[in-house]
């Protein structure tokens, strides 16, 4: 998954400070290629591994940071079996969901939403 994000104007909440411009699911080598200066080795067979790419940028849509973020799931494997369409349905409900929790929600209350 991979997140372009930029500051908003004049926000004074810190938890709001920025906004999810674009997301998109995106193979893992075309993130690398279009940024060299990713060091990082990542393994393309292990697929336990969930990797969401942020990107920040500046309001003028200039690149200012990268940050790939990653961690194991153990349940990956029911959603690699899954039906492409199913997958496609719930991948798009995840962005929206994604968007609006940035867009609207402190990072106290994603907490609560999720039972934390």
């Amino acid at each position: 998954m991979q997140l372009i994000v930029e500051p908003r104007d004049f926000e004074d909440d810190p938890a709001k400070q920025y906004r999810v411009i674009d997301a998109s699911v995106v193979a893992i080598a075309d993130v690398q290629a279009e940024n060299p200066a990713l060091e990082v080795v990542i393994d393309p067979l292990d697929f336990t591994r969930l990797r969401y790419v942020v990107i920040l940028q500046n309001s003028r849509g200039d690149r200012r940071r990268l940050r790939l973020v990653q961690w194991n799931v153990l349940s990956t494997e029911k959603y690699r079996r899954m039906d492409m369409d199913a997958s496609a349905a719930l991948s798009s409900s995840c962005v929206e969901v994604l968007i609006d929790a940035v867009e609207t929600l402190s990072p106290c209350e994603v907490l609560k939403m999720f039972g934390k």
